[in-house]
């Protein structure tokens, strides 16, 4: 066997290399600090950050497929994507307002309006969307099938995916909120409501940044060249270990310290779904990351935009945490329901 085949060594980083992971690096770094206020307030300045990369992400739907296409296209994507965000919050004040009894007073409540029912798949506002697409498809010579399917699958993705960012950052609150053995203090409404979000956060952008490095320092296999051509395997089974290392101590730690993700359902007592989350947020990260990518290589572009420089677009980086984050939001809710039922047959 050769010898020079299984040496194994670290690939050489030229100039430019290393200058683009330091531009990544900054321009990362300036992100973040802009994002972490909006998470730590939570309330309406969370809401406003989602809405406004949601905004951006719309624009980036119609962008990518380099069709020309009339300005209310843009607005009914726009339209349809925050619609799908903050439909929760519509429908629940709606119907507490319906639902009044006598001599109550309507209140409008913003936090538990996405803990009511989960993550609500919108029936009938996602059925009215894909009829308005059928219109356009069957009513323009412009709009044809491909178009269709791009536009419903990236304005539901999308909008669900910032939904549950929503979600993740109400749910721990009111959770907290309404537990009888916890001081709801500012610790809770400041960082402990934070903290599964933060986790997500943490969880995908360590993925992102461990493949990454791994990738460029060791990656000598490809995983999928025609979608992502420099992805590889070092990189993947790097990011996935130790991303998923780092967030089972992040998660451990805070339920260690008496501050659960969520109490009764990601806490000490049921560690097991902080691990689960562990494992399987890399992957669902990378595949998020890949699919996005491949609808980038099916309209034959590198970037949705370049509105982050040599991070690309919105949808460049919230790739991968638009599934990890639908993907949390899914797996809070199956916990929730199995809990439950451990319990009643305890």
């Amino acid at each position: 066997m050769n010898n020079q085949e299984n040496h194994f060594e670290i690939n050489h980083i030229d100039e430019k290399g290393k200058k683009s992971m330091k531009l990544r690096v900054l321009i990362g770094l300036a992100l973040l600090v802009g994002v972490l206020p909006c998470l730590i307030f939570g309330s309406w300045f969370w809401v406003a950050f989602c809405l406004l990369a949601g905004g951006f992400a719309s624009i980036e739907i119609v962008k990518v497929t380099k069709k020309q296409y009339p300005w209310w296209v843009y607005a009914f994507t726009l339209i349809s994507v925050i619609g799908i965000i903050i439909w929760p919050i519509i429908y629940t004040n709606v119907m507490n307002f319906i639902n009044l009894g006598a001599g109550e007073t309507w209140q409008f409540v913003l936090e538990s309006s996405l803990t009511k029912n989960g993550i609500l798949l919108q029936v009938a506002h996602i059925a009215l969307i894909l009829f308005l697409l059928f219109w356009m498809g069957v009513g323009t010579n412009w709009f044809d099938y491909r178009d269709l399917t791009h536009f419903f699958t990236m304005i539901v993705l999308v909008g669900l995916g910032f939904q549950s960012w929503v979600f993740l950052r109400f749910n721990p609150y009111v959770a907290l909120e309404s537990d009888p053995s916890i001081t709801f203090g500012n610790y809770q409404k400041w960082w402990q409501s934070c903290e599964l979000l933060f986790f997500v956060l943490l969880v995908t952008c360590l993925n992102d940044v461990f493949a990454y490095f791994t990738g460029v320092l060791f990656g000598k296999h490809h995983m999928n060249e025609k979608i992502s051509p420099k992805k590889t395997w070092e990189g993947f089974f790097g990011g996935w270990i130790l991303s998923s290392a780092c967030a089972f101590v992040f998660g451990f730690v805070c339920s260690l310290c008496n501050s659960p993700l969520i109490p009764g359902i990601l806490d000490l007592d049921r560690w097991y779904w902080i691990l689960i989350l562990a494992i399987l947020l890399p992957i669902i990260g990378d595949l998020g990351d890949l699919s996005f990518s491949l609808c980038k290589r099916n309209y034959d572009t590198k970037d949705y935009s370049h509105v982050l420089g040599p991070h690309g677009g919105v949808l460049d980086r919230v790739d991968s945490i638009l599934f990890t984050a639908l993907g949390t939001s899914v797996v809070i809710m199956i916990a929730d329901i199995v809990n439950a039922y451990l319990i009643s047959h305890a």
